[in-house]
C-alpha cells in the first residue's frame, strides 16, 4: 500500500499567507509616517515597502523542500534547516493544534519532544481536515 502525500505548501498558499501577514502593515506604517512624523527615512521607507515584497517573491522557493512524506517505518520532514524522520512506534500522540488560529499537526513523541510538521496548515490548505485524517490514519495503521 502507497502511503499518502507528499503533503507540502504550494508556493500560491505561501505568498497568501504572507500577503495576509504584510497587506495590512503598509497602510498602518503610511498612515504612522503621515499623522506621527517618526522621523523615517528614504531607506527606512523602501525597506518597509519593499523587503516584505521581496520575501513575498522568494519565500515560496526558499521552503519548497519543506513538504511530509510517511513511509512504512515513520514520517518524515523538513522543517527550518533541519531532517526529521520519527518513527511510528516512538509518537505517542499526533493531534491537529491551533495556534493563533491556524491549525497544525504536531507530533509528541514518547521521549516527550514535540514536533510540528510545516504541512499542511488549516490557514492555507482548505483540504487540511482530509489531509489530517490521512496522516493521523496512517499513523494508526502502523504503530503497532
Amino acid at each position: 500500500m502507497n502511503p499518502p502525500g507528499p503533503y507540502r505548501l504550494t508556493r500560491r498558499q505561501i505568498r497568501f499567507h504572507l500577503l495576509i501577514a504584510y497587506g495590512p502593515c503598509l497602510p498602518v506604517v503610511a498612515a504612522m509616517e503621515l499623522f506621527l512624523d517618526l522621523g523615517l527615512t528614504r531607506g527606512d521607507i523602501l525597506f518597509i515597502l519593499f523587503g516584505p515584497t521581496l520575501a513575498v517573491l522568494i519565500m515560496p522557493y526558499v521552503t519548497r523542500r519543506h513538504r511530509v512524506r510517511l513511509t512504512e517505518a515513520g514520517i518524515r520532514f523538513r522543517g527550518g534547516l533541519r531532517h526529521h524522520h520519527v518513527l511510528w512506534t516512538e509518537i505517542a500522540h499526533l493531534v491537529p493544534s491551533p495556534l493563533l488560529g491556524v491549525r497544525r499537526i504536531v507530533i509528541h513523541t514518547t521521549r516527550g519532544k514535540r514536533h510540528v510538521l510545516p504541512a499542511p496548515l488549516s490557514f492555507v490548505d482548505p483540504e487540511f481536515d482530509r489531509k489530517a485524517r490521512e496522516i493521523t490514519d496512517w499513523w494508526h495503521q502502523h504503530r503497532a
